[in-house]
């Protein structure tokens, strides 16, 4: 089992990943405390065969963030729409 603080795109995971399996070790899969869960992650794991799992992710985060109004309705959706498109999502934003 690797442990990981956490996923975004699941590169250093991967890499992690290979580097025991390399060594003829059999990886459980994969644990972290957050992950942004993006398709780029879900994409890598899958590639490479490999489980995981996380404590917290992005949805849980900006969902509670919302229900104790550490955020607005505008900041939940602006924050929603960069997890579609994390790379080019500011294009879009009207502020």
């Amino acid at each position: 089992m690797i442990i990981e603080d956490l996923i975004s795109t699941g590169g250093s995971s991967i890499k992690a990943v290979e580097a025991v399996r390399s060594n003829s070790c059999k990886v459980a899969g994969v644990i972290s405390l957050f992950d942004y869960k993006l398709d780029a992650a879900r994409k890598n794991f899958e590639q490479m065969s490999c489980n995981y799992e996380s404590i917290c992710d992005f949805d849980i985060l900006i969902n509670e963030a919302r229900i104790l109004s550490y955020i607005t309705e505008k900041e939940h959706d602006t924050i929603k729409k960069w997890k579609t498109d994390p790379e080019n999502w500011y294009k879009n934003i009207n502020y």
